[in-house]
């Protein structure tokens, strides 16, 4: 098939240039994935340890109501 040198110039230079912006959407698309999925480990993580905080404070509370009950239960048997 007969192409002039214009033509092939044109249609190269096309596909190159098509490429590179697909790479450019496709880094740009990722960094922004990457930023989203730092910003939500950083977050799971605050939140595993309020969590955690929460999840002993609730066990140190229920372990000293638990050691009240024994103590009033201890008082009224004698």
């Amino acid at each position: 098939m007969q192409v002039s040198k214009v033509t092939y110039n044109l249609i190269l230079w096309s596909i190159i240039g098509g490429l590179l912006t697909l790479l450019l959407l496709f880094i740009y698309r990722f960094r922004k994935s990457n930023v989203l999925t730092q910003e939500a480990k950083t977050n799971l993580a605050e939140l595993e340890t309020e969590f955690e905080d929460h999840r002993r404070r609730a066990l140190e509370r229920e372990q000293k109501i638990s050691r009240q009950l024994m103590d009033e239960l201890n008082k009224h048997k004698k």
